[in-house]
């Protein structure tokens, strides 16, 4: 839907802008640590649980 979408748009910003962020370092460990694929099932695991925690 459109506000998941600039909801996920806005987290990415917010992540561009504050690099010493928890979630931040989370994707940054997860990046390191997984295939490209794998990856973008555990950011997207992330943004729901932030959705459903606001």
């Amino acid at each position: 839907s459109f506000f998941s979408s600039s909801f996920l748009f806005l987290i990415f910003m917010m992540i561009g802008k504050t690099r010493n962020s928890k979630l931040l370092n989370k994707v940054a460990n997860v990046d390191k640590t997984s295939t490209q694929r794998t990856r973008k099932q555990k950011l997207i695991k992330m943004m729901e649980l932030m959705v459903k925690e606001h």
